[in-house]
């Protein structure tokens, strides 16, 4: 007991530090509602997505963050626009933020998918992170710029708290990272539209998941979700 105490202490004494970081789904558009793959093509929010992301900002009214990130796709503007207005801090855009460059999938089906590309999709399905989608980011790449947005994130803000408001893969393996989870497990993390996720991070390993996809902000109302 004493020892780790002991351990505690000295981290504090020499700038032990945490981020609270807020990684929000963007809110809801019509392709999610027809399960098309959107990937990089830039899909406004419909009048569902808008309504949820109005409940979401209701939901942070008495909470204010230090910064709200957004990817730059309109989706995710859309919906960090209501945090804004909210927390009174602008918005920054980080393209490391924007969803995977999904290829020959974008715009098709999940049912398209199976049916067209059989084999590549039973490889996305069962172990994507050795997946290679026709003309394609691979995961390891989406992984590789989310995690060094992290480390500028971090620096940026050693005990603030910020939003992110971005897209499924980019935050389910960010969350991968920060909580160890195996790459190839991250179709096991449901992500709402909206839903957001709270870690307290440190980078140097001790990073603890402490909200994960929380929708109560629309009250189990105007959630669609599509894997």
């Amino acid at each position: 007991m004493g020892h780790k105490a002991g351990v505690y202490d000295a981290r504090r004494r020499s700038g032990y530090t945490k981020m609270r970081l807020v990684l929000i789904r963007h809110a809801h558009t019509d392709w999610n509602e027809q399960g098309k793959v959107q990937g990089r093509i830039d899909v406004p929010l419909n009048k569902t997505g808008h309504e949820q992301a109005k409940a979401l900002s209701f939901a942070f009214r008495n909470r204010k963050f230090d910064t709200v990130y957004s990817s730059p796709l309109l989706r995710s503007v859309e919906t960090a626009g209501y945090l804004e207005k909210v927390s009174g801090t602008g918005i920054v855009i980080e393209n490391d933020l924007t969803e995977i460059q999904f290829g020959e999938w974008e715009g098709l089906s999940f049912e398209q998918i199976g049916k067209t590309y059989q084999k590549i999709y039973e490889v996305w399905r069962d172990r994507p992170f050795e997946c290679a989608v026709p003309k394609a980011e691979t995961l390891q790449e989406v992984l590789d710029r989310s995690v060094n947005l992290l480390k500028r994130l971090y620096a940026r803000h050693k005990n603030g708290i910020i939003a992110v408001v971005s897209h499924t893969l980019p935050i389910k393996l960010m969350i991968a990272f920060l909580i160890g989870l195996p790459y190839n497990r991250v179709h096991s993390i449901r992500l709402d539209n909206t839903g957001r996720t709270e870690l307290n991070v440190n980078l140097d390993g001790r990073s603890v998941l402490a909200v994960m996809n929380d929708t109560s902000h629309l009250s189990g109302a105007k959630i669609k979700w599509h894997a």
